[in-house]
């Protein structure tokens, strides 16, 4: 694995420090610069360069992934290094204090906890706390990044993670608790602030926090069970959401922060997002994505793109590649952006306000009354638009939709191919809304059940057709001239 980036970065301390104090030759301005000496300068270099490259190491990070790690930890051998003092846990957290309490268990070998290089096994009994926080300030664990295998149920208030450092299990049996609060909820139990944090095959029962600029991957496995917030992301922090990441309470993420879901089969409960960007694309050996939630909030100027549009001419195994979208309902408002679309999208109901533009765009199979049930908002098998929000919907074959209506000043563009045709029950359009197509030479929607349109409404001519059975109301909007196919 590639990590050059973490390495250059480890090493420059250090040898700026060996560039000050060891047998360098230090010039200054007017000296006479010999070869012979710049030469010695540069053996010394690649000689404390090849030292300190021995003693960092990411071997066994694909345990992580995998969870599959054979070579435990062994006791009696260090590695040479240095440690990172960002590391020690204790410090204060946007006003929250994080100091490890004197009730926390220590790390040592003689209680479970085994140092070998980069490599580390905390084994954890009933009740004990604290293991993994004094784990990451011990002076053993002096590796620039922290692979940890964790065996039983560790228990961490509010764990602060500011070093790198990767946490597993094996087959999913370990896991890392925060002690409950008042209302029998699990509290705060892994913070990872301005560092690279991992976490593959394991368990967490409270909630996660990422924040200033960490980046922090749920690489696959992972299970968050919390009532409330299980995921929150803020300050500009960047997430990655990989396989098999399953949530019982919300996704909520802010400030500035972005979260990218690389791989399938992941679930949540709530999604929120707030002036912030959730996009998804298939990662490194993954050629699907997914995410299911009961509710998808897009606000303050976000941006969500939901979608699988690779194409290769190199590699035409991504063409086959799917996606599954799911959620209950899904509301745009604040001047955000929405694209949701894949060979397989599944809504209850879609609301687009105040200045927010959405894009719906399945290859495949698309409903709006099959998704599980979103509560009374968004209306279930209804797409509304309002407040000069507008919405583009590209599909490639017939759909259907029960519900469409358009409240003031906002539009729908119908971008349909292969002659296909979207089936709507009923379509309401109020005060300058405009429904237009791509195509005013076919019939892009039939509406099958009733047809309102208020006075300064628009419907493009030639776009929109009549089931036999559909009635229709739009008296107001023929004195203006704007619905001309449907007027007496």
């Amino acid at each position: 694995m590639k990590y050059q980036t973490l390495i250059f970065a480890a090493l420059l301390t250090p040898l700026i420090a060996l560039a000050e104090t060891e047998s360098l030759k230090t010039f200054k301005a007017g000296d006479r610069v010999k070869a012979s000496e710049m030469n010695s300068n540069f053996s010394t270099l690649e000689s404390k360069i090849d030292t300190l490259k021995q003693s960092v190491t990411f071997d066994g990070l694909d345990d992580v992934f995998s969870g599959t790690a054979e070579t435990e930890a062994g006791g009696g051998e260090t590695t040479r290094g240095f440690s990172v003092e960002a590391g020690v846990y204790g410090a204060e957290l946007r006003g929250r204090s994080t100091t490890a309490s004197t009730t926390n268990t220590p790390c040592t070998e003689a209680n479970g906890c085994v140092i070998n290089g980069n490599r580390a096994t905390v084994t954890c009994s009933s009740g004990e706390q604290g293991k993994l926080a004094s784990l990451l300030k011990s002076p053993d664990a002096k590796a620039a990044f922290l692979i940890v295998e964790v065996i039983g149920d560790c228990v961490e208030n509010q764990l602060l993670v500011t070093r790198g450092a990767a946490f597993f299990s094996k087959n999913n049996a370990g896991s890392i608790s925060a002690p409950k609060q008042s209302n029998g909820n699990n509290g705060r139990a892994i913070v990872c602030a301005a560092a690279y944090c991992h976490f593959g095959n394991i368990t967490v029962n409270g909630q996660f926090e990422s924040v200033r600029g960490a980046i922090l991957v749920l690489q696959e496995n992972v299970t968050i069970k919390r009532d409330l917030t299980n995921l929150y992301a803020g300050e500009g922090s960047f997430t990655v959401i990989g396989k098999n990441i399953t949530m019982s309470g919300w996704i909520v993420s802010e400030s500035g922060a972005n979260i990218r879901i690389y791989g399938p089969g992941n679930t949540a409960q709530r999604v929120t997002i707030r002036n912030t960007d959730l996009t998804a694309r298939p990662g490194n050996g993954y050629l699907s994505v997914g995410l299911k939630a009961d509710t998808l909030i897009a606000t303050g100027g976000s941006r969500v793109e939901l979608s699988n549009d690779l194409y290769s001419l190199e590699d035409p195994t991504l063409n086959l590649s799917t996606s599954e979208f799911e959620f209950g309902g899904v509301v745009v408002n604040h001047g955000s952006y929405l694209l949701l679309g894949g060979p397989s999208v599944s809504v209850g109901g879609i609301a687009i306000g105040d200045n927010s533009h959405a894009r719906l765009k399945p290859h495949g199979s698309f409903a709006m009354t099959d998704a599980p049930a979103a509560g009374n908002y968004p209306e279930k098998g209804k797409l509304s638009l309002s407040q000069n929000s507008t919405l583009s919907l590209e599909f490639s074959q017939d759909i259907s939709i029960r519900s469409i209506g358009l409240r003031e000043g906002t539009a729908v563009n119908l971008a349909p191919t292969n002659n296909a045709v979207l089936s709507v029950t009923d379509l309401g359009v109020a005060h300058g809304g405009k429904v237009t197509a791509n195509y005013a030479d076919r019939k892009s929607m039939t509406v099958n059940g009733s047809l309102l349109a208020y006075r300064g409404a628009m419907i493009q001519n030639g776009v929109v057709g009549l089931g036999s059975s559909a009635t229709k109301n739009v008296s107001q909007a023929c004195s203006f001239g704007n619905v001309i196919d449907f007027c007496d």
